[in-house]
């Protein structure tokens, strides 16, 4: 078939190329129902819980469209002015498409009205000397050393509030000013608006946006427009930010993966013409095969469009690997053809016996690859079912248009010569079409090829007893870009705030199952935070107990009271010694607190100081009591609250737009991309809250789901393989000895893994499937130039569909140096039945293509790592060192087991 498709394309020339432009016609029509995801995100595995709930989140959540703004100041008051002006800058209308909302925290007015009623609070005793001694000591009993930084942040923010607040009620003598102390004592009780850690250097703002991670054109532009923003707004603030967070981490994911791809096309293109026109010495070499190569990857671009209609970040990078692995098809095109000159036969004629010698053999390369990628479509993730269907098509749509375009292509070029009068080729080629080279190669292994044999597989015993040393790479981060603003900031929260930017969520779909599930989620360790809507919308029962609560104490409050205005606490005088008492002993706690909590604590504790603090101290207790008995009665006047009265802002936080679920957001305390913390939160989540879900868990059931999906595959990949080529070399010796380079490469690749320090992701680990497809191409040629050869020099009949090896002219394709070879002559080691059968002359003659193919596919791959991506780099290093393997075991191994076949089958 390829003979056949190949000769008539050679024949008539201008049919092919206008088959082939309109075949491109079609492909761009399905190229421009082409997205581009290029985020890890979109290759999450869609069919497990963790990612289900995630993209319900991502969908129906309005917060999962945030970013994570990563303050750094001189102090609390300098943070708090600059997020001011970041949310200033970012309401101006010129970016009011982008961003829905700005929250620094939660809603202060919010809190203020409602905060006595979120929690329980202990007003039982109705002895102010019980009530002072049960309050100093829950201070006594706070330990700063065990509190998280948030929960640091907030004390210090009550402390430094009241204690200004006593400074100056203590410097005033006014007792007389209710409002101040309401306003300090709300405000010291609903917290500061913006999380800061302990020392109030450090701070994270919100910014809900209007693009999310799906809008994959829209996310890049949008990110860098708010960045740009937001560091404009804080200019001379001596404030500084990072932006971070699952859309600015899925941004940069996007950008440097769409960089490192477009780096590499280029990379490998012009490597690869180079390559052509040095080994071809025809300057019309990277026309002859780079244009076919073009037009086979837009038919597979086009192909994809319309059986995916998108491209992710492996699909994508394998449209680079392409251009590496079908430019081999056309290698082995032009080189035979080179080899088949003979005079002044016309270019059809030379043409027909190139393809009639190496048809089969590249078919059979081309299918065994084919069907190797294709086992991927048997895999459970998407990803790799994706990257099969791209991979396994492209590889033959390469084959395709290489066999319909390049005989056309050279043909024309033949005819233009010819009426010029100027020969076809000039100058004789150079390297391995010439021959020379891999003459003096096959000599060498004419004359130690047993030695050889054994060398290889010794070595690949020693490197497969290293491969259980390899270890799987389980942070997906380790895999970005190294120096990533967005990556590092991750880091840099969890060290400076103790606050992880990739929390857990769970969905929720009741507020009756959220308050139930959040007091048993706070026990569990390795959470520092659970955040969810239960502590902002208490039900109706906690409403109703609350308020009786507050009742009541109002109401004894009330009764033991003689007179509004008197110097007396609750009741009894100031002069009451028990009262004393228990003042003194609450001052004393109060400033043994500010002196373990507060960098500054001088001018607090030297206002409490002496008899003159005492007196003071027990002054601002009654005024601050009398503030809370205000504050009291108002809540209890308020309606209770409402879902309807919430916030914008909680409600973007904590409800789905339909509002049906509601979300929990834990905070672990370490970071989750690290395993050992990822682990040991899962297992301690496991009975409580299985459905927990974030983009770390949905990753690591990536891994999981992968390391399943590329050793089945792998092993379908292997007994596809084998069918194929027992189906052609209808020859069970033959078929395994083929087999057995591709099986050591992969072990051994394992081994230098192992030995290097290499680590298996699943970006690479999904490629063994591709690289099986790849591998065994090298020695299939092989095992075809030997039969051949045998059935050449045997003049035996030839099996079914077999093709006789073009002969080889000594003309502009063979130089002197071949002709007389030593590789080309028997040798008493290498004594076959004909020079042409011994494995010298078949390794110099086929060694031309395959290490020229060889070349070219590890240019493809080594084309990733100029890429900044990590992964990229990663999955180049490898993939370029499994296919020189392959070509070392096809030649060194396989090469010596051939020899012991003195038979075509």
């Amino acid at each position: 078939m390829i003979q056949r498709i190949g000769t008539w394309s050679a024949t008539h020339p201008r049919r092919a190329l206008i088959l082939a432009l309109g075949i491109s016609l079609i492909a761009a029509l399905g190229s421009l129902m082409l997205t581009l995801e290029m985020n890890f995100y979109s290759i999450m595995p869609q069919n497990t819980p963790a990612t289900r709930d995630l993209q319900t989140i991502v969908e129906e959540f309005p917060s999962s469209d945030s970013i994570l703004v990563y303050l750094q100041g001189p102090d609390s008051q300098s943070l708090a002015a600059g997020a001011e002006r970041i949310s200033r800058r970012l309401s101006q209308g010129d970016l009011t498409d982008l961003v829905h909302r700005v929250i620094l925290g939660a809603d202060q007015e919010y809190l203020r009205r409602y905060a006595l009623l979120l929690e329980d609070f202990d007003l039982a005793a109705s002895d102010p000397s019980q009530s002072l001694a049960q309050l100093a000591r829950e201070l006594g009993r706070i330990n700063p050393d065990e509190l998280s930084q948030t929960e640091t942040a907030r004390l210090r923010h009550s402390l430094t509030t009241l204690g200004n607040d006593f400074l100056a009620f203590s410097g005033t003598g006014d007792g007389a000013d209710d409002a101040q102390r309401l306003s300090a004592l709300q405000n010291a009780l609903t917290g500061p608006e913006l999380i800061t850690n302990a020392q109030g250097t450090r701070g994270i703002m919100t910014i809900v946006t209007t693009v999310g991670v799906n809008d994959f054109f829209e996310l890049a532009p949008a990110v860098t427009r708010i960045e740009e923003a937001v560091h404009g707004a804080l200019e001379g603030s001596g404030v500084t930010a990072g932006l971070t967070g699952f859309l600015v981490v899925a941004k940069d994911e996007a950008v440097t993966s769409e960089r490192g791809l477009a780096l590499g096309f280029v990379v490998a293109l012009g490597l690869i013409a180079g390559l052509m026109i040095l080994n071809f010495r025809m300057p019309q070499a990277p026309i002859l095969l780079g244009l076919p190569l073009l037009l086979g990857i837009l038919w597979t671009v086009g192909y994809t469009g319309f059986i995916l209609g998108r491209l992710n970040i492996l699909t994508a990078m394998y449209l680079i690997a392409l251009m590496g692995l079908g430019i081999d098809f056309g290698i082995h095109i032009l080189t035979a053809y080179l080899q088949a000159e003979n005079g002044n036969a016309p270019s059809r004629e030379k043409m027909a016996r190139a393809l009639k010698g190496i048809g089969r053999g590249l078919l059979t390369g081309g299918l065994t690859t084919a069907a190797a990628f294709f086992c991927l479509l048997a895999a459970e993730s998407q990803m790799a079912v994706e990257l099969g269907v791209v991979a396994g098509g492209g590889i033959i749509l390469e084959l395709a248009a290489m066999v319909l375009v390049v005989p056309a292509l050279t043909s024309l070029r033949a005819g233009r010569l010819a009426k010029k009068g100027k020969p076809e080729f000039s100058l004789p080629p150079v390297g391995f079409v010439s021959g020379s080279q891999p003459g003096r190669i096959a000599s060498f292994f004419a004359a130690y090829g047993g030695r050889i044999t054994l060398t290889s597989g010794l070595l690949a015993i020693l490197l497969v007893t290293q491969a259980p040393g390899l270890k799987m790479e389980d942070n997906i981060m380790n895999l970005e870009a190294k120096g990533l603003e967005s990556i590092e900031l991750q880091h840099t929260m969890v060290r400076e705030m103790g606050l992880a930017p990739d929390p857990l969520y769970i969905l929720s779909d009741s507020l009756e199952e959220t308050a139930a599930l959040v007091p048993r989620l706070r026990e569990i360790p390795g959470i520092q935070e659970v955040d969810s809507l239960a502590a902002f919308l208490p039900s109706p029962d906690d409403i109703t107990r609350r308020k009786q609560a507050l009742s009541r104490y109002l109401a004894g409050q009330n009764q033991s009271t003689p007179e509004p205005g008197s110097a007396q606490f609750a009741g009894p005088g100031l002069q009451d010694p028990a009262i004393l008492v228990q003042i003194q002993a609450l001052k004393e706690a109060v400033t043994a607190l500010f002196s373990r909590v507060l960098d500054a604590p001088q001018p607090y504790t030297a206002a409490l100081s002496g008899s003159q603090g005492t007196q003071d101290f027990a002054a601002y207790i009654l005024s601050l009591e009398k503030a809370l008995t205000q504050w009291m009665q108002e809540t209890l006047d308020e309606p209770a609250p409402t879902l309807e009265q919430l916030p914008g802002s909680m409600k973007d936080l904590y409800l789905s737009r339909e509002g049906g679920e509601n979300l929990i957001t834990l905070y672990p305390t370490g970071n989750l991309w690290e395993a050992q913390a990822r682990r040991d939160l899962i297992d301690a989540l496991e009975p409580l809250a299985p459905q927990a879900t974030s983009m770390v868990l949905a990753s690591d059931q990536l891994n999981s789901m992968v390391s399943r999906d590329g050793l089945q595959v792998s092993l379908l990949a292997l007994g596809v393989i084998f069918l194929v080529l027992l189906l052609d070399f209808r020859n069970l010796p033959y078929t395994l000895a083929t087999m057995m380079p591709l099986v050591l490469s992969v072990a051994s690749l394992f081994g230098i893994m192992a030995l290097t320090g290499l680590r298996i992701d699943f970006m690479n680990f999904i490629a063994i499937p591709l690289l099986i497809g790849i591998g065994i191409d090298d020695a299939v040629h092989l095992s075809h130039a030997r039969r051949q050869s045998l059935q050449q020099s045997q003049s035996l009949p030839l099996t079914p569909g077999e093709d006789r090896p073009a002969e080889v002219h000594h003309g502009a394709a063979d130089s002197p140096a071949t002709q007389d070879s030593p590789a080309t002559q028997d040798s008493p080691a290498t004594q076959d039945s004909g020079s042409r059968a011994s494995m010298a002359g078949v390794l110099s003659r086929v060694g031309k293509a395959i290490v020229m193919t060889t070349l070219t596919t590890v240019i493809g791959f080594l084309s990733f790592i100029p890429s900044p991506m990590r992964g990229m780099q990663g999955t180049g290093i490898v993939l370029s060192l499994a296919v020189t393997l392959a070509l070392f075991y096809s030649v060194c191994f396989h090469g010596g087991i051939l020899k012991r076949f003195h038979k075509p089958y």
